[in-house]
């Protein structure tokens, strides 16, 4: 049994309702169209895989920088957003979750 198997069994005794992520909110991506330069010469925050990947709340002092233009469609952070990782080297470290627990009042992506 795993691990949130026993906590449902403990917590919720009469079981949980599944439901698909998309019926929980929005589903949006990470950054789009970027390439390796626009990682070296950014000065827009944004959150990093290794980020998402080490804890379980966004460090929004762990920030990297992007190159984003003026109005280049990108989604930005905001409370209350859960972050996957949604590729990984490996099946265990796919869909690593992370929630924002501060208020942004900064467009971080």
């Amino acid at each position: 049994m795993s691990k949130l198997d026993d906590l449902i069994s403990k917590y919720c005794p009469n079981g949980v309702e599944y439901k698909p992520l998309g019926e929980l909110g929005s589903i949006y991506s990470g950054l789009r169209g970027k390439n390796k330069e626009d990682f070296m010469h950014g000065s827009s925050k944004y959150i990093t895989y290794k980020n998402v990947y080490s804890n379980i709340s966004v460090d929004c002092n762990m920030i990297e920088f992007v190159h984003i233009v003026d109005n280049e469609r990108q989604n930005s952070i905001k409370f209350g957003d859960i972050l996957f990782t949604g590729s990984s080297e490996n099946m265990e470290d796919c869909a690593m979750s992370s929630v924002v627990t501060e208020v942004i009042t900064e467009d971080i992506y």
